[in-house]
Parts: C-alpha cells; sequence; structure tokens
C-alpha cells in the first residue's frame, strides 16, 4: 500500500512537473509568512539643555560624573578656591572659564551660556583642531596660561 502510494505521488510530481515545462500550468513557489514589521518608534527630540542652568550647575554635572568635588575640580585647573560656586550668581570670568571649559573639553560658550556657537571662524576651527590633538604636556600648557599666551603658544597673531 505503501508502495502504491509513493508511486502516486512520484507520478503526479513528475506530470506536473513536465506540465510546468511546457508552459501549461505554472509551480508557485510558496513563500515562508514575512515575519510582521516592527512599529517604527516616534521621532526622538535630542534633549535640550535647559537654559537655565548655570556654569556651576555644569561644572558640578561634569564632576559628578567624574566622582570628584568641585574643590577637587578647582585646584586640578588651578582656579581659586570658591571661584567656580560665584558663579551660581555672577558672570565667569574669561580666564578661569576657559581654564574650566578646556578641562571638560568643552567650548567656553557652551560652559557658559548651555549653546555652542555656531558660525566659528577658521582661526576657531584651528584653535579646536589642535586643542583635540595635543598632548597632555601642551595642553597643561594653554590651560595654565593667559589668553595672550595661548595665542603665542598657537603662534596665532590677535
Amino acid at each position: 500500500m505503501n508502495i502504491l502510494l509513493l508511486t502516486i505521488v512520484i507520478v503526479e510530481s513528475v506530470v506536473l512537473l513536465i506540465l510546468a515545462i511546457r508552459g501549461e500550468i505554472q509551480l508557485q513557489k510558496q513563500e515562508a509568512p514575512k515575519p510582521q514589521e516592527k512599529m517604527p518608534l516616534p521621532e526622538q527630540k535630542p534633549k535640550q539643555q535647559p537654559t537655565h542652568l548655570t556654569p556651576y550647575d555644569r561644572i558640578q554635572d561634569f564632576c559628578k560624573y567624574k566622582t570628584m568635588t568641585v574643590n577637587d575640580f578647582e585646584k586640578i585647573n588651578l582656579i581659586p578656591v570658591g571661584t567656580i560656586e560665584k558663579w551660581k550668581t555672577q558672570r565667569p570670568d574669561l580666564k578661569h572659564l576657559t581654564k574650566a571649559a578646556l578641562y571638560m573639553k568643552v567650548s567656553p560658550a557652551w560652559l557658559e551660556t548651555g549653546n555652542d556657537i555656531e558660525d566659528l571662524t577658521i582661526r576657531e576651527k584651528f584653535i579646536i583642531y589642535i586643542l583635540r590633538h595635543m598632548d597632555e604636556e601642551h595642553y597643561r600648557k594653554i590651560v595654565n596660561s593667559s589668553v595672550h599666551e595661548a595665542f603665542t603658544i598657537f603662534e596665532i597673531d590677535e
């Protein structure tokens, strides 16, 4: 009985194959069911820095991330102790703000306002490029110098 059934299945398959070759019928391939597409996630807007944060708040967040205190941050960057604390209510001075920004590897504009300057000059882009690629010795030299000395190190006319 099994041989008879197997023979019938083989004959039917051969007949269907011959008809398909002649073009009289079309064999259809059975496709695996397509997996259901996942629902696209809603577009997430990048989180914007709240504008009410002060430079002190940004440095405090950085210090928490690096597990250090603000006083440690000031000592590392040779900023007088208590200076950054004043930035809660006062505008920071350029020298100390620049030192802090260099250490954090952010722009002084971002540290002060939470927004970067969008239209940088070629000179500013050049300085940023050099800072990102300089070794620790030169980096320390820049951090511990005045703005005029920094331009001298870069050999740029003010």
